[in-house]
C-alpha cells in the first residue's frame, strides 16, 4: 500500500472549526504528491488543485487533453481509503470539457485508493 494511503487510513483529522488545522493542511500537501504520483501511471497531470474548507479538489488532465473533475472532503470521520460511498468518505469523480467545467458529466465514486485508475477507466 502507497505510504499516503498507510498514513492517512483510519486517520481522523483535526478540526479547528472555522479556520484550516495545521493536520487538514498537511494531508491537502499529501494527497496533492499523491496525485501526481498517481497522474504518473495513469497518464494524466494534476490542474487547479485547491483547498477548500476540509475539502480538495482538482482536474486531470489527460495526455489527450481529456479531463477528469475531482473533489474529495471528510472532515467529522475517520478516512477509509477504501470506501467508494459519499457518505462513507469516496471521492467524487467526473468529466469534465476543460480545467474549469465544474459541472461536467454524470457523478461517479471510487476510493482514495483506487482514484488513479478510476479516473482512467471514467477518461477512457
Amino acid at each position: 500500500m502507497n505510504g499516503f494511503l498507510r498514513k492517512y487510513h483510519g486517520h481522523k483529522l483535526e478540526d479547528w472549526g472555522s479556520i484550516l488545522s495545521d493536520d487538514f493542511k498537511a494531508f491537502a500537501r499529501a494527497f496533492r504528491s499523491y496525485l501526481k504520483s498517481e497522474g504518473k501511471e495513469n497518464g494524466f497531470s494534476v490542474e487547479n488543485f485547491t483547498t477548500g474548507h476540509y475539502d480538495v479538489s482538482a482536474f486531470l488532465k489527460f495526455e489527450d487533453q481529456g479531463y477528469v473533475y475531482m473533489s474529495y472532503g471528510n472532515r467529522f470521520s475517520p478516512i477509509d481509503v477504501f470506501s467508494t460511498s459519499f457518505l462513507g468518505g469516496g471521492v467524487l469523480i467526473r468529466t469534465a470539457k476543460n480545467a474549469r467545467d465544474y459541472t461536467g458529466g454524470p457523478n461517479h465514486y471510487t476510493s482514495l485508493a483506487e482514484i488513479g485508475s478510476a479516473a482512467k477507466k471514467l477518461h477512457n
